[in-house]
């Protein structure tokens, strides 16, 4: 099965609870070994009762969570993908299947296997108190319960977002025969060749939306943060549009993680721009930079171990400081607003 157009990474995304580990065990049972198979995924996380052979916990023989290509956090727990190990399989003519539905780590993927990778998004109709419902008589531990229904919406606001890039949309209501219905379809469909490239993988871009803030003190210095990559840049980070949280409310949010800062509501909105997501060709972040003067020149105390290091930097060498071209550009537009701000704070002292 999966023969038309060879072989293809399949990618499939969801909310917790969505029918997304149904869908991998139907592939499972629908496919001989010898067409496809399902990606390993090696995770920091406690194994679940229920958890099957796609996932590899810490102990287990072949883990290996260092050794991934891929790496990324979803829900406070690490997992990682080994690349090599997907190729392998491709290469030997067999389809692959794997659950992801973190931003940066679908991006990667997309850069690595390009015009074979199928991305597949499963819709619920249920939410996160239906999901907590269940979950709880599933005998999850209960951090785990609370941290996916915390991030429930992520991954439908990463497809919203990106409605452009998914290939294929199952429905599950809970009704598996009708879930294994669409799967078997789809496999048949690809089995005969009928889902021709209708794109280039390389034009696929995901697109995050983000907001940060230019906090400016007193005397005239702005924070920056330094990632866990070594990269500077202003503090920012994604917008929870599906739990609420307007672009604002998301940098005043990024900045008490970033910086420990707790600031008031923004003088201005200094603009937005467009990014590449670090060095992930695959994902753009749209990001929104409002101002935020602090009085005096308060200490940083990030809390947020990605962002480990916040330092002020005067206005003047802060652009240089930045690492991404893009950011740098973006500064150094607003460098004159950003001034004057500063110096009329200053006059009404």
């Amino acid at each position: 099965m999966i023969r038309g157009g060879g072989p293809h990474l399949f990618v499939v995304a969801g909310t917790p609870g969505s029918g997304k580990d149904e869908l991998i065990r139907i592939v499972r049972d629908l496919t001989p070994p010898s067409r496809a198979g399902i990606v390993v995924k090696h995770t920091s996380r406690l194994r679940n009762p229920d958890d099957g052979s796609e996932l590899l916990f810490q102990g287990e023989v072949g883990w290996d969570l260092e050794g991934c290509e891929i790496r990324y956090t979803k829900y406070y727990d690490e997992f990682g993908i080994r690349v090599k190990s997907i190729w392998s399989e491709l290469r030997d003519g067999k389809s692959q299947f794997v659950v992801v539905s973190d931003v940066e780590a679908i991006s990667s993927l997309l850069e690595a296997f390009g015009d074979m990778t199928r991305l597949i998004y499963v819709h619920s109709t249920t939410g996160p108190d239906e999901y907590q419902e269940w979950a709880n008589t599933q005998g999850y531990r209960e951090d785990y319960v609370s941290s996916r229904v915390e991030f429930y919406w992520e991954p439908f606001s990463l497809y919203l977002q990106n409605i452009h890039a998914f290939d294929h949309v199952f429905i599950f209501a809970g009704d598996l025969d009708g879930l294994q219905n669409q799967v078997y379809k789809l496999l048949m469909s690809y089995e005969e060749g009928r889902f021709p490239l209708v794109r280039f993988r390389g034009d696929v871009r995901l697109t995050t939306e983000s907001a940060g803030g230019a906090v400016v003190s007193e005397t005239g210095k702005i924070a920056l943060v330094q990632e866990d990559t070594g990269a500077w840049s202003l503090p920012k980070g994604h917008v929870k549009t599906l739990a609420g949280e307007d672009s604002v409310a998301a940098a005043q949010r990024e900045i008490q993680e970033e910086l420990g800062l707790a600031v008031g509501s923004p003088t201005v909105c200094l603009g937005d721009y467009a990014r590449p997501s670090d060095e992930r060709k695959g994902e753009m972040k749209h990001i929104t930079i409002y101002l935020f003067p602090v009085q005096g020149e308060p200490e940083l105390s990030p809390e947020d171990p990605h962002n480990p290091r916040a330092i002020w930097c005067d206005l003047s060498h802060a652009v240089q400081r930045l690492s991404y071209r893009e950011d740098r550009a973006f500064l150094a537009d607003c460098v004159p607003r950003i001034s004057s701000a500063v110096e009329a704070g200053q006059s009404r002292q």
